[in-house]
């Protein structure tokens, strides 16, 4: 138990910890859309020729 007090300061390290996992996960996510947009794109412009238009 005194590992999740913290020593007192839990209401300052365990949001912490939350903000944390939720910025890492956020931006996993986030980057693997760009990527499946980005291959669909590059996908699309072999297709049609390699036209930029």
């Amino acid at each position: 138990m005194a590992f999740l007090d913290m020593g007192g300061y839990w209401p300052y390290v365990w949001p912490a910890y939350a903000v944390t996992f939720t910025v890492i996960a956020l931006n996993i996510i986030w980057a693997r859309r760009l990527l499946k947009r980005s291959r669909k794109e590059a996908l699309r412009r072999l297709t049609i020729g390699g036209t930029d238009k």
